[in-house]
C-alpha cells in the first residue's frame, strides 16, 4: 500500500504593520502559475480569505485572517500538497514541500513575518483544516513575543508534525526550477556602451570649444558635461545645429523686428 502523500503548511505571523496585502498575494500566485506547466488549472475563492489553486495533482491554499485573537494581527496561512489522495506519494511530495519553501520565501522578502510555524499534515488539505490550525496557534508572549525569522515548534494536534524535517539542502528539480523562473524573472543585463575613440573624444571637445566662440554659454555647458559624463558626439552636433538655427533666425529681418520689440 502506498504511502499518503503530506501537505506542508506555513503560518506566517504579523504582529507589526504592514501586514500582507492578502489580494495582491493571491493576484501575483495566479499570475506566476499561469507561466507554468499544467493541463488542468483552477482558482476558487472560498469566502474573501481563502484562496485554493489547483494544478494538475497539486493544491496551494492561501488563507488569511486578521486579528487571529494570539496576541498578533494577522495571520497568512499557506499551504502546498496533493489535490487528491491517490497521488503519487514518492514523486509528489519532495516537489510540493520545496516550493511551500519557495513561495514562503518569496512572501517574506516583501512582508517580513515575525514569526513562521512549519507544520506536516498527511492527505488533502482543505480551507476547514487551516482555521483548526489557525485556532491552535500559540500566544504571542508562549512564543517567546517578537523574534527573528524562524521555525518554531507548535502545541500537538491530530494528525500534524510541527518540524519533523532537518534543514538540508533540496534536490533540485525540474518544475521547481520553471516555478522559480516564474516567480523571480530574469532581468535583461545592460548594454555595454562603447567608449568612443580618441580621435572621436577630441572632435567633440573641438566643436564645443567652437561653440564657446559662437554661443559662450551653450559652449561652456557642453564642455563641463563632456568633462563630467563623457563626451557625446550627437549632443554637440545637435546643440550647433540648434545654435546655427537660433542665429540665422535672429540674422533675418523677422528676428531683428523683434529683437527691436523688445530693446
Amino acid at each position: 500500500m502506498c504511502a499518503m502523500p503530506k501537505s506542508t503548511i506555513a503560518q506566517l505571523l504579523y504582529a507589526e504593520h504592514p501586514i500582507p496585502n492578502f489580494a495582491r498575494i493571491v493576484g501575483e500566485l495566479d499570475s506566476a502559475l499561469e507561466r507554468c506547466p499544467a493541463q488542468a488549472r483552477s482558482l476558487v475563492w472560498d469566502c474573501e480569505d481563502t484562496a485554493v489553486f489547483e494544478l494538475d495533482a497539486m493544491r496551494i491554499v492561501l488563507a488569511h485572517a486578521d486579528n487571529p485573537g494570539c496576541g498578533y494581527l494577522c495571520c497568512l496561512t499557506l499551504s502546498v500538497g496533493p489535490a487528491r489522495p491517490e497521488a503519487d506519494a514518492p514523486a509528489l511530495a519532495q516537489r510540493l514541500d520545496g516550493l511551500c519553501r519557495l513561495l514562503v520565501e518569496r512572501i517574506v522578502t516583501r512582508y517580513p513575518a515575525e514569526m513562521v510555524l512549519w507544520h506536516d499534515k498527511p492527505g488533502v488539505v482543505t480551507p476547514d483544516a487551516l482555521d483548526a490550525l489557525l485556532q491552535a496557534v500559540p500566544s504571542r508572549r508562549h512564543l517567546g513575543g517578537k523574534a527573528a525569522l524562524r521555525t518554531a515548534a507548535v502545541l500537538a494536534l491530530p494528525m500534524v508534525v510541527a518540524n519533523d524535517l532537518p534543514d538540508l539542502p533540496r534536490r533540485q528539480s525540474a518544475e521547481l526550477q520553471r516555478v522559480r523562473e516564474a516567480l523571480y524573472p530574469m532581468l535583461p543585463e545592460p548594454v555595454a556602451v562603447a567608449r568612443p575613440s580618441t580621435q572621436m573624444r577630441l572632435a567633440t571637445h573641438a566643436v564645443n570649444s567652437t561653440l564657446i566662440i559662437v554661443a559662450l554659454p551653450v559652449g561652456a555647458a557642453l564642455l563641463t558635461y563632456s568633462l563630467l559624463r563623457g563626451e557625446d558626439m550627437r549632443l554637440s552636433a545637435r546643440a550647433v545645429a540648434l545654435t546655427g538655427a537660433v542665429l540665422g533666425v535672429l540674422q533675418s529681418p523677422l528676428g531683428q523686428q523683434v529683437s527691436a520689440l523688445m530693446v
